[in-house]
């Protein structure tokens, strides 16, 4: 460290010390440090709702993010006259630094945020990741507590960016239609190119959270630019600002608070996010899914959902060790549309099913929700397996003389079903989004699966056999 460094880092260290920060009275140090980093040429600094401080310090490369924390809070003074030198004086002797929280721990708070000011003045952010530093309150009282607002409440890709510039076409800037208005995805990427298959198409998500939030700051890179954006409690604070990135990079950033006047119940039962993280695991295969829940001050107990294969191995779970049928799985692309006067679009199709005398069940999933309803998938998969089996029991003279035909509920007792397609464009039947309402891709999915098992019923006779037997039993013990 040269002179200058070391002495600046003293003039620091001496300014905090003599600005009292009892847990719960952190506030000027908090400020001080900000202003600190903000000298230093950090990316990014803010002081979050419990008054911890964070700042940022973006690399020119990708990389790991390293963070530094120390807390700003002191235990009390309550024998001020017994001190040798003046517990908030920050004087010098002796070659040391006298003051209340010297050691424990301001001294090292204003070396980390000088540290890592210098190296990214020295290296001029040539490196490769992100650093942060933080000086984190209420240590004394509620250790661990504020440390954990720091390393929440961010969402961050690596994507194209999202997009904020002008959109002649709406004659405003896309911000707006991304964060300000409701219903509006589809306006700010009218040609479909960001994303082929999505979910969120009807731009409710960001808008929503940005709307109930307490702030909500957003930077994106994008178009060789940086952009960012500050919300309050719904509006925009101040302007976009525009900087021109000095390396390649895309993505999205989005740091907010919950506004606790907002949700004002919060008392959300963990098997919710059990349900919820585990049905995002089977449809976004190969994506672990930690769901971390406090149990009691400062534990944890932690669950991961992973399904390698997605619902080829969500399916091949709920089947078990004894199928009728063995676990299938099977995929496809199509493009059409809904009539004739509307756009054309893609589906990708992909559904996995047995047969089991076990459990039956039946599971639709598009662009990553769940269908509780089904809509346009579960009619699809009734019209196909009922004339598919049908057709087998009739070729193959399954049925008594003057037998009724079969019926979905005689293939439903038995069918273990679970589909997950997405596509470009979606019809919902209301912002539920627990069933769909696309034509062409109940023809598209219904045509598919009657293709498909009839190649199945040939390729494999005894399966075949099994499902026409199991099917025959239903529908004659329910008649």
């Amino acid at each position: 460290m040269d002179i200058d460094t070391n002495e600046q880092l003293i003039a620091f260290c001496q300014e905090a010390l003599r600005i009292p920060s009892y847990s719960g009275q952190e506030q000027g140090v908090a400020e001080l440090m900000k202003r600190k980093m903000e000298e230093y040429g950090f990316d990014e600094v803010i002081i979050d709702r419990f008054g911890s401080v964070l700042g940022t310090i973006n690399g020119k490369r990708p990389g790991k993010t390293v963070l530094m924390d120390g807390h700003i809070d002191t235990v009390d003074v309550i024998d001020a006259p017994q001190w040798e030198h003046d517990p908030f004086g920050g004087e010098i002797a002796d070659g040391k630094i006298y003051g209340r929280g010297a050691s424990d721990m301001k001294g090292s708070d204003c070396a980390m945020v000088m540290a890592a000011g210098r190296f990214a003045a020295r290296t001029k952010k040539d490196f490769a990741g992100t650093i942060c530093v933080s000086g984190s309150v209420h240590e004394e009282c509620f250790e661990g507590v504020a440390p954990r607002e720091i390393t929440k409440r961010q969402v961050e890709d690596q994507g194209r960016g999202c997009p904020v510039d002008w959109n002649e076409k709406e004659g405003r800037y896309n911000w707006e239609l991304v964060f300000c208005e409701m219903y509006a995805g589809g306006k700010y990427d009218p040609t479909g190119e960001n994303y082929e298959f999505s979910l969120g198409l009807n731009g409710l998500g960001s808008c929503a959270t940005q709307y109930a939030s307490r702030y909500m700051d957003v930077t994106v890179c994008r178009d060789g630019n940086e952009y960012k954006l500050h919300f309050q409690r719904g509006e925009i604070v101040g302007q976009m600002e525009v900087t021109p990135l000095t390396r390649k990079k895309t993505g999205t950033t989005i740091r907010w608070l919950p506004d606790l006047e907002v949700f004002t119940d919060i008392d959300i039962p963990l098997d919710y996010y059990q349900d919820v993280m585990k049905r995002q695991a089977v449809v976004n295969a190969g994506v672990t899914f930690r769901l971390r829940s406090e149990v009691s001050a400062g534990r944890f107990e932690t669950q991961d959902f992973l399904y390698e294969n997605g619902i080829r191995d969500y399916l091949a779970e709920l089947a078990g060790d004894d199928p009728i049928t063995r676990p299938v799985c099977w995929e496809a692309e199509r493009q059409g549309r809904d009539r004739a006067d509307k756009p054309e679009y893609k589906v990708k199709l992909n559904i996995a099913w047995c047969f089991s005398n076990r459990v039956h069940l039946m599971e639709h999933y598009h662009n990553s929700s769940f269908l509780e309803h089904g809509g346009s998938p579960d009619k699809a998969t009734r019209l196909a397996f009922v004339a598919a089996l049908d057709k087998y029991l009739r070729d193959n003279n399954k049925y008594t003389k003057g037998e009724s035909k079969i019926t979905f509920p005689d293939v439903q007792e038995c069918l273990l079903l679970v589909s997950s397609n997405f596509s470009t464009q979606t019809s919902y039947e209301n912002q539920t989004k627990k069933a769909i309402t696309n034509k062409f891709i109940q023809d598209a999915m219904s045509e598919f699966l009657r293709q498909q098992l009839q190649v199945y019923f040939i390729e494999n006779h005894d399966a075949a056999e099994r499902m026409a037997a199991q099917v025959l039993i239903n529908k004659r013990s329910n008649s």
